[in-house]
């Protein structure tokens, strides 16, 4: 179970690390439902795009970590 766990980790951190701005404009495209403002015209901040940067990675070596001690 720990390993499908790890495994969960590594697939959706690995995206979000190699691909920042996409994963956050499709965040900025998600919070943009049931608002005024049209989700294809908003761009993400640059803190967001480095969040997601940060946060993929982090969470592909944990997800990497945890394979290789499971």
């Amino acid at each position: 179970m720990e390993s499908l766990a790890a495994l969960l980790l590594v697939v959706v951190g690995v995206p979000h690390a190699i691909w920042p701005f996409e994963a956050a404009k499709l965040r900025e495209r998600i919070d943009a439902i049931g608002s005024r403002r049209s989700g294809s015209e908003s761009e993400p901040k640059e803190w967001a795009v480095r969040l997601n940067r940060v946060l993929g990675a982090g969470l592909s070596l944990v997800g990497v970590a945890l394979l290789i001690v499971a």
